[in-house]
């Protein structure tokens, strides 16, 4: 009976050991975690950081496009007003109004913010009342762009023809 008692008491201690070993198991996993936890963390607050600095960029981008040039003065000449030709209002100045072609412009998107609506047009970004290659925006829906230009109306759409 004494090899049974003895085996009995090798596999007990055997076991205690093993108990411990399990025991420290966890904490180590825990410690794991929290690890992949705070990777997580700081990885989305990098995404966030990075998020709002770049749309700040944007945004100041879009508010220096909107800002409208300041007027410029044009210093009298010595030459007297009398002395020049009357700009004439005949069919000269109406065949040249024909003849100036419309600029090429592209509609590369449009898209919504808090503020309003912009359009992505030749690759610079206008919102309604500004003016990109002579024409005017005049509104911006969610797929078209209607502009202005020497007195036509015309619309660029993102849906094709």
């Amino acid at each position: 009976m004494s090899i049974i008692y003895d085996a009995l008491k090798k596999v007990e201690k055997d076991v205690s050991k093993g108990q411990d070993f399990k025991e420290q198991k966890p904490s180590a996993r825990y410690k794991i975690y929290l690890l992949y936890g705070l990777v997580l963390f700081a990885g989305i607050f990098a995404a966030l950081a990075i998020f709002r600095f770049v749309s700040s960029t944007a945004e100041k981008k879009i508010a220096s496009s909107n800002e409208t040039p300041s007027t410029i003065s044009i210093a009298s000449s010595g030459v007297p007003q009398q002395a020049l030709p009357a700009p004439s209002e005949g069919p000269m100045a109406v065949t040249r109004l024909l003849q100036k072609p419309l600029p090429s412009l592209v509609l590369n998107g449009i898209f919504f913010a808090k503020d309003g609506a912009y359009a992505l047009i030749n690759n610079r970004i206008v919102r309604k009342g500004g003016e990109i290659e002579g024409a005017k925006v005049e509104s911006i829906t969610s797929n078209s762009v209607e502009l202005s230009y020497a007195g036509e109306t015309f619309t660029l759409s993102t849906i094709p023809d």
